[in-house]
Formats: C-alpha cells, sequence, structure tokens
C-alpha cells in the first residue's frame, strides 16, 4: 500500500510539474510575440516590414502595425493579396492593396467581434470621439482621431468617404447581427518613432 501511495503522490507532482511548464511555454510565446512588435515599434525607422520567427520557421510580413490603446490591441497588418490577410486569422486590410502613403489613402480595416481566439475588434465598440487610434508605417506613427461612429447594414460592402486620411475600423455589431459597426478616423498627428 505505501508503495501505491508514493507511486500516487509522483504521478501528482509529475502533472502539476508538466501544467506548470506548458503554462510558462504559453507565456514565454505571448511575451516573445509582444517583444517582437515592441522591437518593430522601437527599432524601425527605415524598414516598411517586420519579421517575426514563429515555432514553424515561418516568416510574417507586416506592412504596418495597428494600435488601439482603449482596447488594448496591436496587431500586424499585411499586404491584402497576403494570405494572412483574414479576418479568420488576423485583422483584415480591405483597402487599399498595400499601405504606402496614410496621407493619400483612405484605409479600411476589419476584423471580427465577439469572443474567440480572432475576435481582435471585440470593444471596438466602446471607442468614443476622440479616442487616439495608431498606424505605424516606414518609420512614422500615424495618430487618428475618432470622429464618427455609426452602424450600417451588413451588405458585404462599406460606404465611405471619397477624402485621403481617413482609417476606418469596421467589425459586426454586437447589439445586431444585421448590421456592421463603422468607426470612421481622420488623420490627426504624424511623428517618428
Amino acid at each position: 500500500m505505501k508503495i501505491i501511495n508514493k507511486i500516487i503522490i509522483l504521478l501528482i507532482i509529475f502533472l502539476i510539474s508538466c501544467f506548470y511548464i506548458e503554462k510558462e511555454n504559453s507565456n514565454y510565446q505571448e511575451k516573445l510575440v509582444k517583444q517582437n512588435i515592441a522591437n518593430y515599434i522601437n527599432d524601425t525607422s527605415t524598414i516598411n516590414t517586420l519579421k517575426i520567427k514563429k515555432e514553424t520557421q515561418d516568416t510574417l510580413e507586416y506592412n504596418a502595425i495597428l494600435e488601439i490603446p482603449k482596447i488594448k490591441l496591436k496587431k500586424g497588418i499585411y499586404e491584402k493579396e497576403n494570405k494572412n490577410n483574414n479576418v479568420n486569422k488576423n485583422i483584415e486590410l480591405i483597402n487599399p492593396n498595400k499601405i504606402n502613403n496614410p496621407q493619400t489613402e483612405t484605409i479600411i480595416i476589419a476584423g471580427h467581434s465577439g469572443s474567440s481566439k480572432i475576435s481582435f475588434f471585440h470593444n471596438l465598440d466602446i471607442l468614443t470621439l476622440n479616442d487616439s487610434i495608431y498606424l505605424y508605417y516606414n518609420g512614422n506613427k500615424y495618430e487618428y482621431k475618432v470622429i464618427q461612429k455609426y452602424e450600417e447594414a451588413k451588405v458585404g460592402k462599406l460606404s465611405v468617404d471619397n477624402e485621403t486620411e481617413l482609417l476606418y475600423l469596421t467589425t459586426c455589431s454586437e447589439k445586431n447581427k444585421d448590421k456592421q459597426l463603422v468607426i470612421k478616423t481622420k488623420l490627426f498627428n504624424i511623428s517618428t518613432y
């Protein structure tokens, strides 16, 4: 009986150790991704792509970084033709095909709301007028301010103004499943980082 008790105790200790190691590995991976984005923002003033090595050795190439402090979001933006530019994997660049000059473009980005792992625009509805949104591109930090927040029918396209210096964010409305939430922002300031 004493041997069985010892085996059970050793098995419990082993399982707890495995759980702890897995949790630490997960935390390490999350910190690594956050550090890679921070390094991009701090260290890349002349390049416009970020390469992050993943465990699978795949290379992710970001065209820009979107940051929304109020909802604690910081995500890379792929060029439109990249296979990872998809709301089922990331936030999705709808327009233009590739960010080249935020001062002369109307940028549209979509993302999922809800509660899944890919719901990067969850809580987008808490944004209010004058909240800041940042776009990091080619050594510059573009600060946008929310100028309008509205819902429109979900019909597969978005009505946008024919102006430059605008950034639109859109996601499904969490209140009405037949509508999409639209956050319209205007370029407010540009600084280097």
